[in-house]
């Protein structure tokens, strides 16, 4: 029962910080909560579960020992005299604003393009494909389904980007009563195309978890009762119709498959959830057969993807070490069986990522690095509330809800979207604390 036994102490470690912080939302608590009742789910074996090697569960403590120590280093009194020397009074009082015009441009281009890419698909559908084929199709590559690289373009560089922004901006503006009715309504075609197009499920979760820290965040700060008592009902409508959605979402994707195998949609979710640790187990197992490590690469995919995607336009090779990794995650898509009669894929886990480009050294240092990351950004945001700190830790947030599937920054549009942020942020009118 190794999984039981760390899946405790990686819990213990979320307890002990949550009285350290007196408080049970700080992300650390809840990445150690997660990965904890996922190890001991899967240390029971559910389904007849294949067994996890005790490998897996030990590259799963070391990921959390460094992001645990990253995030707490981020708390240190070290830290604070490493990058705070300059005034801090003054990186406090810096406000910033959404900048409306390339907002609306941003929103425009990616709804437009939305609808007819929803099209598209509705026809290819209606015209007998499998919707769960045309979810494939749209996968592959990021998205081919169309106009092949020049939708890959589109895609990566506008349209993916637009939902992680937009995303961030709508709840933004929702908490500071400050919506742009345009905007909204091209933002919220963004996102139900892209849930139609892909039959993702995930910016759902995101929208979930952005809702909820954000209400944190307001809650702690001073703001008036009667005006948290009026967000406070409209934020469980949202959690209540994402929810819903997550659940017709995963139906019309699965119910066939569901009903061939006598499979109830409880246990699929089930499976989902702790499925990342006896995935992972599998394909560390392919990684270290196959030798090769891809000394960073995998970390930074996201950052060069667009580089590499307008290369080939021009007819520029990609680096054979950025082919390999590409490979092997790809690989990582093909279905598994993780119990006699049920498979997954993609739910590779976080960990797997950075195993790949250095193995456990990987795992400890850029989990520490993550660490750093997440910590840094909950903080600023707590200390300071303002349009730039709001919206890149919805962003944070928007990866965090992602560890039991992928590294973050390994996809290309993640990445670009923090890039188009700085863009879309300008010193201005400060939001009220």
């Amino acid at each position: 029962m190794v999984g039981l036994v760390i899946g405790i102490i990686v819990l213990a470690i979320g307890v002990i910080n949550a009285l350290r912080e007196k408080n049970g939302y700080n992300l650390l608590t809840v990445f150690c909560a997660y990965w904890a009742s996922a190890m001991i789910i899967a240390s029971f074996r559910p389904y007849e579960m294949y067994e996890v090697s005790f490998d897996t569960y030990l590259v799963i403590l070391l990921g959390v020992a460094g992001f645990s120590i990253g995030y707490l280093y981020r708390h240190s009194k070290q830290y604070r005299k490493i990058v705070f020397r300059r005034d801090k009074s003054n990186i406090n009082n810096t406000s910033y604003e959404f900048k409306k015009l390339p907002l609306t441009i941003l929103a425009l281009i990616s709804a437009a393009y939305g609808l007819f890419k929803a099209f598209c698909v509705f026809r290819l559908v209606n015209s007998g494909l499998a919707y769960s084929t045309v979810r494939s199709l749209y996968g592959a590559g990021d998205s081919q389904i169309i106009f092949g690289t020049l939708d890959n373009i589109v895609n990566v560089f506008v349209y993916t980007p637009a939902v992680f922004i937009l995303t961030a901006v709508m709840v933004i503006d929702f908490f500071e009563k400050k919506t742009d009715v345009k905007i909204f309504i091209m933002s919220v075609v963004t996102l139900l195309t892209y849930m139609y197009i892909s039959s993702g499920r995930f910016i759902l979760l995101a929208i979930v978890a952005d809702v909820i820290y954000m209400f944190i965040i307001y809650k702690s700060g001073k703001i008036l009762r009667e005006k948290l008592k009026k967000i406070k009902r409209k934020v469980w409508i949202i959690i209540s119709i994402s929810v819903i959605a997550v659940l017709v979402i995963t139906s019309s994707r699965f119910s066939a498959s569901f009903e061939s195998r006598n499979v109830s949609t409880s246990s699929h979710f089930l499976l989902y959830y702790m499925g990342c640790v006896p995935l992972m187990g599998h394909w560390l197992d392919a990684i270290r057969s196959a030798g090769d490590i891809t000394y960073g690469m995998a970390s930074v995919h996201g950052f060069l993807h667009p580089l590499i995607l307008l290369g080939k336009m021009a007819g520029i090779n990609a680096p054979k070490l950025y082919t390999y990794t590409t490979d092997v995650v790809e690989s990582m898509q093909n279905f598994v069986f993780v119990t006699p009669t049920r498979a997954l894929n993609a739910f590779s886990g976080i960990f797997l990522y950075l195993y790949l480009d250095a193995r456990e050294l990987g795992v400890f240092l850029g989990m520490f690095v993550y660490g750093v990351i997440c910590a840094n950004s909950f903080k600023q945001v707590q200390e300071n509330r303002n349009a730039k700190t709001m919206l890149y830790f919805l962003l944070i947030m928007q990866g965090f809800t992602q560890v039991m599937v992928r590294w973050p920054f390994y996809r290309g549009p993640y990445a670009i979207a923090f890039v188009y942020a700085l863009a879309l942020i300008r010193k201005g009118a400060d939001y009220e604390n």
